[in-house]
């Protein structure tokens, strides 16, 4: 919801070729999001079931586990983008016209940084969805969008370049880890403040759902900055920025199913946890009837009055069309329809085949777009990107129902 504000703010203090540059190459050390590998968001289910079972110590050796991996991937990052930063000539390599060569250099290190912070809200909210602090964590993250906008606005007002922007983005994900953890330490499970021990069998028992995770957070990652760096290359910066303009716009439905799922998963992983899957089955079944008719409903809206919205949204500097709206705005509809019904897979890491997947049919997606650039319209390239997945992913949905939905649909039937 945060770009919603920051779309408009970028255009009207560097207008739209200069953003379009940003998104191209602040999209390259974004792409570090997806180092974590899903492990902390693995963690979190398992460690949520342990507490559920009253296994205290395992719950606290998979959150030690969390944080050592969280850390040292950090670092990582940190060291990568400080090599890429150096060796690679990134204005040549992704055309950029505004951007000196020593600028964009600086850029991505700045942005690999904030990245490195931004990976530790991982562990800080697996700590508090163990802790059933799920609400907490969700007003914090909310909060350091806010944060980030703020500061990103400041940067703007006053003139801001490319690297005061990436600079003000760094400052204020350093503080907000900060303050996450501190508020993580105090709200935390008493259980769960007994030193732990991070092990690598603590490690291996989380791999098979983090590939999961990760297969679903790349995927999302290669749909979104693929499509911005491939159309890109094949087109210009208008239609990059109208293509993440309208998908900013669309992804406010990806957001409310995003933001319902997330806040079940902790209780449909405590549940299972305590050995009531049947409780969990059904209660997941109701509330995924009900967001998806909302889903239904909001994306009708979008399709009649986005281009309205988007105009009064960007002061007319973007315009696009009903049919732009239906056909980007395809992936967020059918997201939520898949996702409510996966709900109960990912909060109990039984999501694996499904994220294979969903990768898969990007992947083919990206490669076909690629080979046919030639001959289909750049948008209709991007929006099928974005939506080929999602279709694949709501087809296993449909036919394969996990072993907890098998079980609550045969009680729900007797």
């Amino acid at each position: 919801m945060i770009q919603l504000v920051q779309v408009p703010l970028f255009i009207a203090f560097w207008g739209v070729e200069k953003y379009g540059e940003w998104l191209v190459l602040t999209g390259v050390p974004l792409l570090f999001v997806l180092a974590d590998a899903g492990v902390a968001q693995a963690s979190a289910n398992k460690c949520t079931m342990e507490m559920g079972r009253q296994s205290f110590e395992d719950a606290r050796n998979t959150l030690k586990t969390a944080r050592a991996y969280v850390t040292l991937v950090a670092l990582l990052v940190a060291v990568v983008g400080l090599l890429l930063a150096v060796v690679v000539d990134w204005t040549a390599l992704l055309k950029l016209g505004t951007v000196p060569p020593n600028s964009a250099k600086v850029v991505i290190l700045l942005i690999a940084c904030y990245v490195a912070f931004s990976l530790q809200g991982g562990y800080y909210g697996a700590w508090l969805r163990a802790s059933d602090q799920t609400p907490v964590h969700a007003f914090i993250e909310g909060s350091t969008r806010v944060f980030d906008l703020c500061t990103v606005a400041l940067a703007l007002f006053v003139g801001g370049s490319f690297i005061t922007v990436a600079v003000a983005l760094l400052l204020s994900a350093a503080v907000c880890r900060l303050t996450h953890s501190l508020i993580a330490r105090r709200l935390s499970s008493h259980q769960l403040r007994s030193p732990g021990k991070a092990t690598l069998g603590q490690l291996c028992a989380v791999l098979k759902p983090s590939a999961g995770f990760i297969g679903i957070s790349l995927t999302q990652t290669l749909t979104v900055q693929g499509g911005i760096q491939v159309l890109n290359q094949i087109s210009n910066q208008q239609t990059v920025v109208l293509f993440n303009t309208v998908r900013i716009l669309v992804r406010t439905l990806v957001l409310l199913g995003g933001a319902v799922s997330n806040a079940l998963r902790p209780e449909l992983a405590r549940l299972v946890g305590e050995g009531r899957e049947y409780l969990a089955a059904t209660f997941s079944k109701r509330i995924t009837i009900t967001t998806q008719a909302i889903g239904v409903a909001v994306y009708v809206m979008f399709v009649l009055f986005g281009p309205l919205a988007i105009e009064m949204w960007t002061d007319s500097k973007i315009t696009a069309s009903h049919v732009v709206f239906g056909m980007v705005g395809l992936h967020a509809i059918l997201h939520v329809t898949w996702l409510m019904p996966a709900t109960l897979r990912f909060a109990t890491n039984r999501h694996v085949r499904l994220a294979a997947a969903y990768a898969i049919s990007a992947l083919t997606a990206l490669g076909f777009w690629v080979l046919a650039k030639g001959i289909i319209d750049p948008m209709i390239g991007a929006a099928f990107l974005l939506a080929l997945p999602e279709l694949a992913a709501l087809v296993i949905i449909s036919t394969k129902p996990n072993r907890c939905q098998a079980a609550g649909q045969t009680r729900i039937g007797t």
